[in-house]
């Protein structure tokens, strides 16, 4: 019989009458990325072009991962769940969604602090 994998499943809940439903990205640069503590990065035997692949430890599929570049990199190293997207040096919407949609970062507003 084939082994069967645990199923875990992610919610993101909100209020109804929250400003933030449904997240707006047009004001992406207020955003507060949090880090979860269960993302790492592995820096070894990666191509040429990669400087780090982002995994979430608490996904039950591993191939869930994220390549990133130096200067991404530079931006995750930063994300530390005080500072807005904004303020970040190289923070760009585009990078803010692709951690977001890999579940490698959970976002706040600066009125959420």
């Amino acid at each position: 019989m084939p082994k069967e994998s645990p199923c875990n499943h992610s919610a993101i809940v909100y209020r109804e009458d929250s400003p933030l439903a449904p997240l707006d990205w047009d004001d992406w640069r207020s955003f507060v990325p949090i880090r979860p503590d269960t993302v790492i990065s592995v820096e070894e035997r990666l191509p040429a072009s990669v400087a780090a692949v982002l995994i979430s430890q608490a996904h039950v599929d591993r191939d869930l991962v994220m390549f990133v570049s130096a200067s991404e990199k530079r931006v995750f190293e930063q994300i530390g769940g005080r500072t807005t997207l904004g303020t970040i040096s190289g923070a760009s919407l585009e990078f803010g969604r692709r951690l977001w949609w890999h579940d490698l970062a959970v976002i706040g507003t600066a009125g959420d602090r």
